[in-house]
């Protein structure tokens, strides 16, 4: 429940308390969006979590040296259809 208002909190103000930046996408529908930010680790426990593993480890983190290409930009912009039409195999012939 909202604290002020009569009406429950939306996705991205549940994210919010967890932690998450605004910028951060989640699923458009309600209920897989709820689903996401309650089944995820939140994005700062995450990070003071990974700093205690690596402090009782004795390691510090270290930056890359490289740094790596992405590839292909446009295979960044296509929607789940055209990236699933790309990648395809192609079809095989029955042996009948």
């Amino acid at each position: 429940m909202h604290p002020h208002h009569d009406r429950v909190i939306c996705v991205r103000e549940a994210a919010r308390l967890h932690s998450f930046p605004d910028w951060f996408c989640f699923h458009a529908t309600k209920w897989h969006g709820f689903r996401e930010v309650g089944n995820a680790v939140p994005p700062l426990l995450g990070r003071v979590v990974g700093q205690q593993i690596m402090a009782a480890l004795g390691q510090t983190p270290q930056k890359p040296e490289g740094v790596i290409a992405l590839g292909d930009r446009q295979l960044l912009a296509h929607s789940l259809r055209d990236t699933a039409r790309y990648w395809q195999p192609p079809e095989r012939s029955a042996v009948g």
